[in-house]
């Protein structure tokens, strides 16, 4: 049996505070999940960093790190002159400023807004907020009470729109809680690589998205807090549209050469292959690394 972790629970949970007036209950959840665990041939996490917590938390069976992916064939970049969406929403001559997907608690919001109140006075830029979630109502409520025309929101798009979706951005938001690193890796960052785009981070600066940016050039981190560099970041895009292309290619290549829907194809019929065997040890970081 393989266990394949997407995010890691009760973690999550309990550092986003649910677990605060149980804390016996927490405990039994994790010592559960952990005997649950142990059952499988091998447990399969989407970072090193999870992988880490869970040896550290005491458990020896088998691991591997299996990255996330995304499908550059139904993704790919679209021109901002071809794109119908672009056009129908009115942001053709705009910088566009994108976030896509989930506004859940692991997410940060308040950095972003206060990047948009300091860059409201610039309608050539517009922040496009794509999607829905919890913190969803509270970001609507931000925007409207400080007058910040210069944030629009859509709802999630269709999957057979979502490279027309994701394109419209000229460089994309993503944001972490730094507690939460070791139980979530942001999906919608495969996305962006597939259509192209460059990638802003908002969280830990050693992250596991931040350290691929730093590796490849295809984005910025940008910690938490730090609305100033954010929105100095966006204007320094905006006006350097070859770093922004440059950037963008970087996006779609790494996409293609590590995290492409066949790479991962690959990386699953090996670890299978390898499952004919039995495995008895923890392999070494060389062999549990897919990447």
């Amino acid at each position: 049996m393989i266990n394949w972790i997407m995010d890691l629970f009760p973690e999550t949970a309990l550092e986003l505070g649910m677990f605060r007036r149980s804390q016996r209950l927490g405990k039994m959840a994790v010592a559960l999940r952990n005997w649950s665990l142990q059952t499988a041939g091998v447990t399969v996490c989407p970072t090193q960093r999870m992988q880490e917590y869970l040896q550290q938390a005491g458990l020896r069976h088998p691991m591997r790190v299996m990255h996330h992916w995304a499908d550059g064939a139904q993704i790919q970049p679209v021109d901002p002159v071809d794109n119908d969406l672009r056009a129908r929403w009115g942001l053709g001559d705009k910088f566009v400023v994108g976030y896509s997907g989930n506004f859940g608690r692991a997410h940060d919001f308040s950095t972003i807004i206060e990047a948009a109140k300091r860059l409201k006075h610039r309608s050539d830029i517009k922040f496009l907020m794509i999607g829905d979630g919890h913190q969803l109502p509270s970001v609507v409520e931000a925007a409207r009470a400080f007058s910040l025309d210069n944030m629009i929101f859509k709802p999630l798009q269709p999957a057979e729109h979502l490279a027309e979706s994701l394109s419209v951005a000229d460089a994309h938001l993503v944001s972490l809680l730094p507690d939460l690193e070791y139980c979530i890796v942001p999906s919608k960052f495969y996305g962006i690589l597939a259509a192209g785009r460059p990638t802003i981070f908002i969280g830990d600066v050693d992250g596991e998205v931040p350290r691929v940016l730093a590796e490849t050039g295809c984005g910025r981190t940008i910690p938490i807090g730090a609305a100033d560099a954010l929105a100095a970041t966006i204007v320094e895009l905006q006006e350097d549209r070859e770093a922004l292309v440059t950037m963008g290619r970087a996006a779609r290549q790494l996409l293609v050469s590590r995290y492409s829907r066949e790479n991962a194809i690959d990386r699953w019929a090996a670890l299978m292959t390898q499952l004919d065997t039995p495995i008895t040890t923890t392999p070494t970081l060389a062999q549990r690394s897919y990447s």
